[in-house]
């Protein structure tokens, strides 16, 4: 749901940075560029701890990991190695202990939903956490949900259906 370009850029969306330099630099609210391959990275470093500000030095080097692993690893195995590891709330760490804690399935029998309910989850996991602010997580889910839409990942028909569903 962050990464809409993904499967297009090699590991920096230079297209976001340059967005969200402009944003940082005109509006008072902070916009972010890092793309799935750049958390990857910055999850898989010794030293970065979640919710510590990391230096210039530090981000350079987790760009640097991050078009290795875009040149070095398929797109689909960055993927999995990010929802292998990215914290959903509530300590559970991976799509499928979050699939199994959520939802009482395996990531593999999640539905549409399901699914989009965890993919939201991963930008603010505290703030988005279904059980304790199910409204945030339900707004959240069907932003996924519309974004999924939007890129053809989701036919019309399957759209209406999901953003009707409870959470």
């Amino acid at each position: 749901s962050e990464d809409k370009r993904f499967y297009q850029h090699g590991g920096i969306d230079w297209r976001a940075v340059g967005a969200a330099a402009w944003s940082n630099l005109w509006n008072e609210r902070t916009r972010g560029a890092s793309t799935i391959s750049m958390q990857l990275a910055g999850l898989i470093d010794a030293d970065g701890l979640p919710g510590r500000r990391r230096s210039i030095v530090q981000k350079v080097g987790q760009a640097a990991t991050a078009q290795w692993l875009d040149g070095s690893w398929r797109k689909d195995e960055i993927l999995e190695g990010y929802l292998n590891v990215a914290l959903f709330g509530n300590n559970v760490y991976g799509v499928e202990s979050a699939a199994r804690f959520y939802f009482s399935t395996h990531a593999n029998k999640l539905t549409v939903t399901q699914a989009a309910t965890l993919a939201g989850l991963v930008q603010l996991p505290t703030h988005y956490n279904p059980l304790k602010h199910p409204d945030r997580a339900l707004q959240r889910r069907n932003v996924v949900l519309a974004q999924m839409r939007k890129l053809n990942a989701i036919s019309e028909k399957d759209f209406q259906t999901a953003v009707k569903q409870k959470l």
